[in-house]
């Protein structure tokens, strides 16, 4: 694929979200908006199944790996039973299971999770400020800080490194 400006993009890699893969995207992607059933396969092993996605109104073009990322975000938020940086590699590795990312995309992913977190948290203290008593818009901002810093103390390397690790091991099962 042959761009007009390749100097641009080169020159400026945080441009480079311009030319990963776009179609349709959900735009709301996390648990709250996903329909899970336990379903037991073949060999007698109890799995989740999504079964389902609403809140489809956010929909819209865009990256997919902007989706990934916001999805990711939430992932963090709410992961209460492990490193949530490992969490989000176990949804990344779920996700990579289905559709692959290209190495353009992978490398996008930290940024979208940190630009997805900054806005929620944006979001959340200019919500609060107007409605103190919804305590749902307050949800992403209760993990939010902590993760945010955690996942922008670990480097780009480290973190896919992590995940690589963490999706081979899935790859290793079958």
């Amino acid at each position: 694929m042959k761009f007009g400006n390749t100097f641009l993009f080169n020159s400026n890699p945080d441009l480079k979200i311009f030319i990963a893969f776009a179609g349709i995207i959900h735009g709301d992607f996390n648990d709250n908006n996903i329909l899970v059933q336990l379903k037991t396969t073949e060999k007698n092993e109890t799995v989740f199944s999504v079964d389902g996605v609403l809140d489809l109104e956010d929909m819209h073009c865009g990256t997919y790996v902007w989706d990934i990322g916001l999805m990711l975000s939430y992932t963090l938020l709410d992961c209460k039973t492990m490193d949530p940086l490992e969490g989000a590699g176990h949804a990344l590795a779920g996700y990579l299971s289905l559709r692959s990312l290209c190495d353009l995309e992978l490398s996008l992913l930290k940024m979208c999770i940190e630009c997805r977190l900054c806005q929620s948290l944006i979001l959340c203290a200019h919500s609060y400020r107007t409605d103190p008593s919804n305590e749902y818009l307050m949800s992403s901002a209760t993990a939010g800080w902590s993760r945010l810093e955690q996942i922008c103390s670990t480097s780009n390397e480290d973190l896919l490194s992590k995940w690589k690790e963490i999706q081979q091991s899935y790859n290793n099962k079958k």
